[in-house]
This record gives C-alpha cells, structure tokens and sequence, in this order.
C-alpha cells in the first residue's frame, strides 16, 4: 500500500459579519463522470478506455452557522463520497503497483472516496450581491482498487488533510427568492493538486426553503512516490436546503 499526501497553506482576513446568527442544512444528489488517468509505479493507465469506469450518482450532506460576532469566522461542514468502478477486459497489457494484468485478462476496478469538508469563512459582501473567502479544511480518505481473478489484486491508498482557498459568489435577483452563484477551493503543491468548482441557478422562498440546479467539478492530482493520477469528477446536481 502506498499513501498519497498533500500540504498546506493560506490566511484571510474578515472585512463584514452577518447581522443574526444563521443556521442552515442542505443535501444534494449528484450524477458524476469520471475521466483521467492512474499510475502506480507503472505506466498511465486511462480510467475510461482501460478501466471502464462508468457515471455513479452521489449524494452528499451540509450544515453551516453564520453569526454576528467580529473576528470569529462563519463555519460550514460537507460530507460526501465519490464512488466509481469499471470492469474491462484488457485490450493491452497494463500495470498497477507490483501487478501486471495481460491482455485477455477481465480487471475489476474501483474508486472509493470519502471526505469531510470544513469551511471557515467571512463575509466580504452581504446585500443582493453576497461574497465570501476563507479556507476549506478537506480531509480524503479512501483507496483505488485494481482486481483481476488469477492474477491478484492491488490497492493504492489515499488519505490526506489539504487545506484549500475558499470563495463563494452568488448575486440574488431582487424581490423575486431567485439567484445565481457559484464557489470554488483550489490547492497546488510540489505536483499535487485539488479544485473543486460549482456553478448554480437556485431559489429561495421567504419561509426558507430553496432549491437549485448546478453543475460541480473536481479535479485531483497526485504526485506522490510511485502513486500518480489526474482524476476528474464532474455532473450536473440538484439540490434542496433550509436556512432559519
């Protein structure tokens, strides 16, 4: 097995505060495709043609605090999970960690990844136009699976706390519960890298129940020891949410 770590950085600075303590609490279903390329000690070895991964739907889970107190940052927690396998028959010999697969050979796959978002952010601008900037504390924890019956299976290892630059926009038209925005964290360190990007239409009713459509990608590249991948993720989603 072989770890695949990824570091640090970042610092802003608060320039407004909410008026009230907020709460809110949202889920969303998202429908992924995945593309890119694995290695581990070998040769690039590409998700889709090779491996066949195939779309999976996900959900995940928020919960975030807005308050009014100077200095002190506004906190916002997500978890979700990527999950994708793929089985193929291989055209072309290939090989992962201390395996080789031959061609012939039927290899199953699997990618499975969960991580927890903690979000520490202020807020820049709070009126129908709303901005905010802080950091995403991610923590990943999962591994990358390549199996084949009667030559064996190998397991690659991802687990790593990052620290991301956070921002978040969205521009609320007036007197109508309808907005559009977007937010996006992005890390690169020393060959590794993680962004993740968000657009979305949503509604928001006067009672506190919203809904929106959008679109997320992300985008993880690791280069760490023998372990290489640039795996992107990325789908239209929906989503539901209460703020009181």
């Amino acid at each position: 097995m072989k770890k695949a770590t990824l570091v640090p950085l970042l610092l802003v600075a608060p320039l407004c505060h909410a008026d009230i303590v907020g709460f809110g609490v949202g889920a969303n279903y998202w429908q992924q495709n995945s593309s890119g390329y694995i290695a581990d000690d070998g040769e690039d070895i590409d998700i889709d043609d090779s491996l066949g991964w195939q779309s999976d739907e996900q959900a995940g889970f928020y919960a975030y605090v807005e308050h009014p107190v100077p200095l002190l940052p506004n906190v916002r927690v997500e978890m979700t999970q990527l999950s994708v396998d793929g089985s193929e028959t291989l055209e072309e010999e290939i090989s992962f960690s201390d395996t080789t697969y031959v061609v012939g050979s039927n290899v199953s796959s699997h990618l499975d990844l969960d991580y927890l978002e903690a979000t520490l952010y202020y807020e820049l601008l709070d009126n129908w136009v709303n901005l905010d900037a802080g950091i995403n504390l991610w923590y990943l924890d999962g591994e990358i699976s390549l199996d084949s019956e009667g030559i064996g299976r190998e397991v690659s290892e991802i687990s790593a706390p990052i620290p991301t630059l956070f921002a978040q926009a969205r521009f609320d038209l007036p007197f109508s519960g309808f907005y559009a925005g977007g937010d996006m964290s992005f890390i690169s360190f020393d060959g590794n890298s993680l962004s993740d990007y968000s657009a979305e239409i949503g509604y928001r009713g006067d009672l506190g129940l919203g809904a929106a459509l959008g679109y997320r990608q992300i985008k993880l590249t690791i280069d760490e020891d023998d372990l290489e991948s640039d795996i992107k993720i990325d789908g239209a989603y929906v989503s539901v949410s209460y703020h009181f």
